[in-house]
């Protein structure tokens, strides 16, 4: 894919490149992660899942466009940051922008990205509007260096990974699927896959007065707080 006489030198380059673009990409992922893009109900019509997460979606388009990449956007269920290539075929990186919603017992605002010690706490920091983020920059890089590739690039940020998928649907729906597609989410690449989630009901008769209550956490896909 990338023309042999400058992989070398493109590579070495890497380092330096992302050093320079450090402080830019970590002020990208605090504006995004300052949206509390719970995906919820539909608001307005044009919102399938509500305006937090419409408008991290219109942030995106804001980080995609300062990048110089071009914008393909998919009715807000989701949106594409694009660097064609010499060809149709394409590689796809797909990641998310909803997140869980943040419990209680947090020692800073979930919402007001926080650095320490080298780590950025807020929701959704790293599940998933990091990576999401960093994949966006992965594209900036290619466009930034000026290496044209045989297959186009694309990184789909969708809005409805925590309680559905139905982007994902929409994006098929629309879409061609790419050659290959890569899910930076969370831990990528160390993380290769995750465990499933059951979300049942589970029934059991017990005489009248002897469960007072069992509870726990806000959503059933996120880590409960109590």
């Amino acid at each position: 894919m990338i023309n042999p006489v400058r992989q070398d030198s493109l590579f070495s380059s890497l380092d330096d490149w992302c050093e320079q673009n450090r402080r830019e990409l970590v002020e990208d992922i605090k504006a995004l992660v300052r949206i509390p893009s719970i995906s919820g109900e539909a608001a307005d019509g044009a919102y399938p899942f509500g305006k937090p997460c419409a408008q991290v979606i219109d942030e995106a388009e804001r980080i995609i466009l300062k990048a110089g990449l071009d914008v393909k956007k998919s009715d807000y269920y989701g949106i594409s940051a694009v660097y064609p290539g010499k060809t149709d075929e394409r590689i796809g990186f797909f990641s998310h922008l909803d997140v869980v919603p943040p419990g209680e017992g947090w020692s800073s605002s979930p919402f007001e990205p926080e650095e320490r010690e080298g780590y950025l706490i807020g929701r959704g920091a790293a599940d998933n509007k990091g990576p999401a983020a960093a994949a966006l920059y992965a594209l900036k890089f290619f466009l930034d260096q000026g290496v044209k590739l045989r297959r186009g690039l694309f990184c789909f940020l969708g809005a409805n990974e925590e309680t559905g998928m139905a982007d994902i649907t929409h994006f098929l729906q629309t879409d061609d699927a790419p050659a290959l597609a890569l899910v930076a989410d969370c831990g990528f690449p160390v993380c290769h896959g995750e465990k499933g989630i059951l979300t049942a009901d589970f029934t059991y008769p017990l005489p009248a007065g002897n469960l007072l209550g069992l509870e726990g956490g806000t959503a059933s896909n996120m880590v409960p707080d109590y």
